[in-house]
């Protein structure tokens, strides 16, 4: 009972819910999966942060666990990510996107705990879906 009242708190901790944190990861997620140049830079950026240069996941509604793999990538890319969001503006081979900027996709410290929440709650039953068809 104590584990889903950390839940709770985690979840309402600044007045929004983990949707607000998990949407603005899947919509940089799909702008930067949009755009060759976007996915180069994005590249860049994980190679300048030291971090093993991985393809970003994309979330599949229709398939089961895509979203706890969507983001176990997402927070394994954490630096990069972080790296992006701050650059990619200025860079001028990264495409300027409509009416936003990537840095509106910037996560603070309580967005990256709510997607680690989201991603936590979501282990348990991808894991035991992999056990049960592996």
């Amino acid at each position: 009972m104590r584990r889903m009242s950390l839940y709770t708190e985690a979840i309402v901790e600044d007045g929004f819910g983990v949707g607000n944190a998990v949407g603005k990861a899947l919509a940089l997620i799909e702008q930067i999966c949009k755009s060759l140049q976007a996915q180069a830079f994005f590249k860049k950026s994980c190679e300048e942060e030291g971090v093993a240069v991985h393809k970003i996941l994309t979330w599949v509604r229709t398939h089961w666990a895509s979203l706890f793999k969507c983001l176990e990538r997402f927070l394994s890319l954490r630096l990069a990510v972080n790296c992006f969001t701050l650059l990619a503006n200025e860079n001028h081979k990264v495409p300027k996107l409509r009416n936003k900027s990537y840095s509106d996709f910037k996560l603070d410290r309580a967005d990256w705990r709510k997607i680690r929440l989201v991603y936590d709650v979501l282990k348990e039953p991808a894991v035991e879906e992999e056990w049960e068809v592996g």
